[in-house]
């Protein structure tokens, strides 16, 4: 679910970083996901929360806001990315530290986890780019870090990066920061939120795809253009939408990102391919899975009565799939290959068997158990 608001605030002032010294805070997965998480000390406990790009201004639970004395007052307003209008209560001057970095502002004070679930990890707050404002940050969620730049550390990292075109959005009173990436298609910049907080796919209005001119009659894999680089996006199209779309956290992980927050600036390293064939030298023959699983296939399988193209890559003992149109790759256990048969346990929302039967490359045969599955067929092509 997507939980970051689209709010405005007023006057987050972040305290100078010290001079000469980059400040590097520690990320961390959160719920097994792509989304991150950051310590933040605040009223005197290290607690975790939420770090998300998108969501426009930082957060704390009423239960801190207690906590710190506060009796939330006065009211923050913007707009979900569907266009729901939202709004929150604000604690004013509320001291924040994020390993060495200190900021302190105004923040809203709202309960994310009605909005994560029951099931959710308990998070106390989220912190968006709005404590960071007037700072030159680094956002490297595959490292799990962030670093605050210094100006010799910015000019030195951005030497090696790609310059994107981007958009500060400071919200209806000028207080909000999320950032938009620009995005060619045809003659026109599309923007596009760039957001950590986005769990589930890109997401398109369909006038984008209709400029991207992506086939919108079957799962979207659009080539974004990010800076000089021609990304594979696979992304959904949303309706309602109030922007061109919406990155997400998949992506944003795929690359170091750097962003000089003062002067409007954003850079971008070489992107992370999904996962995709081999070429050239990493480029085995194909040899029928008689005995030896160990390869790559094109899957075609039954589900929910329609037909979803996935790409399997086999290695010693296990192997990832991706379904095309999908961020999220599984990862396959028990895999076996006897007498031409291949078989394997595929992990959805439960573990399913997958038996594939094989005649030189070409394999056919289903998923799944009594209570669902279908057909499923195969080519092996490396």
């Amino acid at each position: 679910m997507k939980y970051s608001l689209l709010l405005a605030l007023l006057a987050t002032l972040p305290l100078a970083v010290p001079a000469g010294a980059q400040q590097t805070i520690p990320l961390a997965a959160y719920a097994d996901g792509p989304l991150r998480k950051v310590a933040v000390i605040v009223a005197g406990d290290t607690l975790d929360f939420l770090f998300d790009t998108g969501g426009g201004v930082d957060i704390i639970s009423p239960d801190l806001a207690r906590q710190l004395g506060c009796a939330p007052s006065g009211r923050i307003a913007g707009y979900r990315l569907t266009g729901e209008h939202l709004e929150a209560p604000v604690c004013r001057d509320v001291p924040m530290q994020l390993g060495d970095f200190h900021f302190r502002g105004e923040v809203g004070v709202l309960d994310l986890m009605e909005l994560l679930g029951p099931r959710a990890p308990v998070v106390h707050g989220m912190i968006s780019l709005r404590a960071f404002q007037g700072q030159s940050l680094t956002v490297d969620p595959a490292a799990q870090r962030l670093i605050v730049e210094t100006p010799a550390s910015l000019a030195a990292r951005v030497a090696a990066l790609q310059p994107v075109p981007v958009r500060l959005a400071t919200g209806l009173q000028g207080a909000q920061l999320d950032v938009f990436v620009g995005v060619p298609a045809g003659d026109a910049l599309l923007w596009l939120l760039w957001d950590s907080g986005n769990a589930g796919p890109t997401l398109l209005a369909p006038w984008a795809a209709s400029a991207l001119a992506v086939d919108t009659a079957r799962p979207l894999e659009p080539v974004l253009q990010i800076g000089d680089q021609p990304v594979l996006v696979p992304a959904a199209l949303k309706r309602p939408i109030i922007h061109d779309g919406v990155l997400n956290a998949r992506l944003i992980e795929r690359s170091v990102w750097t962003l000089d927050l003062a002067r409007g600036r954003l850079w971008v390293g070489e992107m992370a391919p999904l996962l995709t064939l081999p070429t050239g030298a990493q480029a085995l023959a194909p040899a029928p899975p008689r005995t030896d699983a160990r390869g790559w296939y094109e899957l075609t399988m039954v589900v929910n009565g329609g037909a979803q193209s996935a790409l399997l890559h086999v290695q010693d003992g296990h192997g990832r799939l991706r379904f095309l149109g999908e961020e999220r790759t599984f990862t396959i256990e028990r895999i076996d290959a006897a007498g031409g048969r291949l078989r394997f346990a595929l992990p959805m929302n439960r573990t399913y068997p997958v038996e594939i039967t094989f005649t030189g490359f070409q394999g056919s045969g289903t998923w799944g158990d009594a209570e669902r599955g279908g057909k499923v067929t195969a080519l092996k092509v490396r």
